[in-house]
């Protein structure tokens, strides 16, 4: 499976797919050991109002863009039927072997 976007600092690597999962995350040896690799994902669900829905089901649009300059990725995710929106920031921190993703949701009803 493709990777539609990479982040790491020399010590950490992380791969996302184009469902915003993480799909691959080496450390301590990046190219060694794969911690999520293979059939283990770390996937986003969103339950709302008794609906509920992961961002690789198809009912998302999803767009995904790396920063320039920085160790970072700026992921939008919509999904029509659920009225909602999700904007996620991952990062890659460059000092230090850290993972960050923050997930902003808008309601759109």
């Amino acid at each position: 499976m493709s990777k539609a976007l990479t982040l790491g600092n020399g010590r950490i690597l992380i791969n996302l797919d184009e469902h915003a999962m993480v799909r691959d995350l080496y450390f301590p040896f990046i190219g060694q050991e794969n911690q999520v690799g293979g059939r283990l994902v770390h996937r986003i669900g969103v339950w709302v109002d008794g609906a509920f829905s992961f961002l690789d089901d198809g009912a998302w649009k999803i767009e995904i863009k790396a920063e320039k300059n920085v160790l970072a990725g700026e992921i939008t995710a919509l999904n029509k039927d659920l009225e909602l929106s999700l904007f996620l920031n991952d990062l890659v921190y460059n000092e230090k072997d850290i993972f960050v993703r923050r997930i902003l949701i808008k309601n759109l009803d």
